[in-house]
C-alpha cells in the first residue's frame, strides 16, 4: 500500500492513479491528522457499494419484520435514550 501527503497529493496524483491501475494498489493520502482519502481499483469500489446495498436491503427487511410482529411492543425513544445513558 502507497501512502503520499495530502499536501503532495497534486504533484504524486498521477504516480498514484498509475499504481491503482496497473497493479491494483491502494493508495492511502494523508493530512494532518492521519488519512483522509484512498484511491482504490473500481473493482473494489463497486463491491463495496453491492455490500452496503446488500446490508441496506437487510436492514429494511429486519425492520419490517420488527414492525410487523404483533407481540413486539414498541419502546418509546426516551426510554431508550435512557437506558443507553444518553440523557
Amino acid at each position: 500500500m502507497t501512502h503520499i501527503s495530502a499536501n503532495n497529493a497534486k504533484e504524486e496524483i498521477n504516480g498514484a492513479i498509475a499504481k491503482v491501475v496497473s497493479n491494483g494498489e491502494d493508495v492511502l493520502i494523508y493530512g494532518e491528522h492521519g488519512a483522509v482519502a484512498a484511491l482504490i481499483p473500481i473493482e473494489e469500489y463497486e463491491l463495496l457499494r453491492r455490500m452496503e446495498e446488500e446490508e441496506e436491503k437487510l436492514d429494511v427487511a429486519e425492520a419490517e419484520r420488527r414492525l410487523s410482529d404483533p407481540t413486539q411492543t414498541p419502546v418509546p425513544y426516551e426510554t431508550v435514550r435512557k437506558e443507553l445513558g444518553l440523557d
